[in-house]
């Protein structure tokens, strides 16, 4: 597949190698969780490719080791168009689909809900090589990174969570010192998310347990 960019720059869509059986067993060993059956067949096809709008995705996230994100959003690929920022797959042992996928920067220093799937992730990062150049991808890394980083909207104090309705939000609440703030991703939709730069401490709730 070739891709011309809007600076008349030309680039061929190529496969990268797949993962051997070692590196598939020392990517299963830092999960949480089992790697689903079609993503062990994708990565033992490619494990990536290279030529495209994002330069390189490698859905072995083999460059982001030792990130602090590698803590809690397992970071299963990476892009080298915008150095040092990458996207993570979340996966935990409760939840163990490679499904939800996060934008994070670290300039901005935000973390930004991008899709769903995986499916559609690689469809909107083709589509950022083709007229018009329009890309869900775009909009993330453009947009919605820079509203989160001047506006955090998505975050509430510890004590508007300790009035909600909401039982789970209400006993995560509960857990908390009450200098946290907030943000519930769990009716998450494309641009949600929240500023990580200043944090000092980070805790994350799955539903059930916190980590």
């Amino acid at each position: 597949m070739k891709f011309v960019s809007e600076d008349d720059d030309e680039s061929v869509l190529e496969l990268l190698p797949p993962l051997s059986a070692a590196e598939l067993d020392s990517l299963q060993a830092s999960l949480p969780a089992p790697l689903p059956e079609e993503i062990r067949d994708l990565l033992s096809f490619a494990r990536g490719f290279e030529g495209g709008p994002l330069d390189v995705v490698d859905f072995s996230g083999s460059q982001i080791s030792g990130s602090i994100w590698r803590t809690y959003l397992v970071a299963h690929f990476r892009c080298r168009r915008w150095l040092r920022n990458f996207w993570a797959i979340d996966v935990t042992a409760s939840s163990p689909a490679w499904n939800d996928v996060f934008y994070v920067c670290h300039d901005a220093p935000v973390v930004v809900y991008q899709t769903n799937s995986l499916v559609h992730f690689i469809q909107e990062v083709l589509r950022m090589g083709k007229p018009p150049y329009n890309s869900e991808i775009g909009e993330v890394h453009d947009e919605m990174a820079s509203r989160i980083d001047d506006e955090n909207p998505d975050l509430i104090t510890v004590d508007v969570a300790l009035t909600s309705h909401d039982a789970t939000l209400r006993t995560f609440a509960e857990s908390l010192d009450p200098e946290f703030q907030i943000c519930d991703m769990r009716a998450r939709r494309m641009g949600d998310g929240f500023k990580w730069g200043d944090t000092g401490r980070i805790q994350f709730c799955d539903g059930t347990a916190t980590s």
